[in-house]
């Protein structure tokens, strides 16, 4: 029986097996998709156990999608550029990582329409990173993004990419946000959120990949709101848009689109998109 693995820590709740069970169903192939919380010592072991010839790889989630970058034999392009990995291929025991998280942001955002639009996104970690990457599609290019994360080593570290993007970011932590939208009240950039005399430009979309759950509700936005939570996960978020009437999306439709260009990845059938959507949404 072939095998899938989900490595990440903690994990307390997948859909993941929902939809990979469906899959395998739909394609007349006998396999399993196992859900491993790993301690962070576990993790290189996790690893090399993914060689065997009856495993075809695994899902990587937080806060391992860049730890594992360099556990690998190869990184696809896409991944290599996103500098986030969350997919793990097993050719012959020569293991290749892949990013297909950004396929699944490039599918909500589509319905989400932000182009031409400032857009708020929360966190700067690996599911950040394909946000932002599939923003720099032409249909979805923004007109700026303001990044908003409580640590600064983040910001740090995702500095280079940043600069990558074909649209103007503005990293910020938490509390320079909070003071910068005090004077004006929204979109601050780096050098100049003093300037009184500026006039802010509306955010448009409001993206949130944190897990903490609380990051947004220190922060002042009337816009639409992705939530790359799903589930219960993003009741917290989902309540406080819907008091608002402010439109929400949560990450059900990512995490179908990633699921599906992963699937194909691993056993080189391309099902249809609805095959996992129809499944989660269902399980949901």
């Amino acid at each position: 029986m072939h095998q899938i693995y989900l490595f990440g820590y903690p994990i307390t709740t997948s859909w993941s097996p929902v939809m990979h069970k469906a899959a395998f169903k739909a394609c007349g192939m006998a396999g399993e998709y196992i859900v491993m919380s790993l301690p962070p010592e576990a993790l290189q072991g996790a690893i090399e156990a993914l060689r065997h010839p009856n495993v075809l790889g695994a899902n990587v989630t937080m806060p391992y999608k860049q730890t594992v970058m360099p556990m690998l034999n190869e990184i696809s392009r896409e991944a290599q550029t996103l500098g986030a990995v969350n997919t793990i291929v097993n050719k012959d025991g020569w293991l290749v990582g892949h990013n297909t998280d950004v396929y699944g942001a490039i599918a909500t955002l589509r319905t989400l329409k932000p182009k031409g639009k400032q857009v708020l996104l929360l966190g700067a970690g690996g599911a950040a990173r394909a946000v932002l990457g599939a923003l720099c599609n032409e249909d979805l290019l923004p007109s700026g993004v303001t990044l908003v994360n409580r640590s600064a080593d983040r910001l740090h570290d995702i500095a280079p990419f940043l600069a990558t993007l074909s649209y103007p970011v503005t990293p910020l932590t938490t509390a320079d946000y909070e003071l910068a939208s005090q004077t004006p009240p929204l979109h601050p950039t780096s050098d100049r959120r003093h300037d009184t005399n500026i006039t802010p430009e509306p955010i448009g979309l409001l993206i949130n990949t944190t897990t903490a759950g609380t990051l947004w509700g220190k922060l002042q936005f009337d816009c639409p709101v992705w939530d790359l939570n799903y589930g219960r996960k993003s009741d917290l978020l989902r309540h406080y848009a819907v008091e608002r009437k402010l439109p929400f999306t949560d990450g059900s439709l990512m995490l179908a689109g990633q699921a599906q260009k992963a699937f194909a990845l691993w056993t080189g059938h391309d099902l249809p998109l609805n095959t996992f959507l129809d499944e989660l949404q269902g399980a949901l």
